[in-house]
């Protein structure tokens, strides 16, 4: 159980990594858009 609990706090670690560089990717992106009509 100490080992599936573990993996399972190692997933969320990199799902949370990978939804973070997922945001700021779009934040980044939506910027770059504003910056070109403007």
């Amino acid at each position: 159980m100490l080992e599936f609990t573990k993996y399972l706090i190692y997933a969320s670690f990199i799902l949370n990594i990978a939804c973070g560089v997922w945001v700021l990717t779009g934040i980044v992106q939506w910027i770059a858009e504003m910056n070109k009509k403007n």
